[in-house]
């Protein structure tokens, strides 16, 4: 008996997988809120107005990335090595997770321009989410270089 492979067979399982990586993701990350979620990965940054201000730079150019729960969503499937959900993670082991997936991010090329600054898609995204969870505020981010 001789298995048939083709385009189509191929399409439809990769369907169903990117499907069931999306649901089983989904249901591994959300381990709480998502208005939760985001809030705990925006306090994770230092500098929150400047990353605010990039934030509404990187949302600028990506408006259907506009949404807390997306980003959050975005964030946690990026490429690389898995992130510990949210709910269950220490601020050092997210803090720690995230610096490896922006050292990925720079390796495999995933990078954006926003404002001048090159940064990591993750990086752009938790901008984002800083954005999204802060008011507008103090003076813009310049970079000088």
């Amino acid at each position: 008996m001789r298995l048939r492979f083709t385009r189509r067979t191929f399409l439809a399982g990769l369907a169903a997988g990117v499907a069931g990586a999306a649901i089983g993701l989904r249901l591994y990350w959300s381990g709480g809120s998502a208005a939760r979620e985001a809030q705990r990965l925006a306090g994770l940054i230092t500098h929150a107005d400047s990353a605010a201000q990039l934030g509404r730079l990187y949302l600028a150019g990506h408006p259907r990335e506009a949404d807390a729960a997306r980003l959050v969503t975005l964030i946690g499937a990026a490429a690389g090595a898995a992130l510990t959900p949210i709910s269950a993670a220490t601020d050092e082991a997210m803090r720690a997770g995230l610096e490896e997936r922006i050292r990925t991010d720079f390796i495999a090329g995933d990078r954006v321009a926003v404002g001048g600054w090159l940064l990591s898609i993750t990086e752009a995204r938790l901008c984002a989410l800083v954005s999204l969870e802060r008011p507008v505020s103090g003076t813009p981010v310049s970079h000088a270089g």
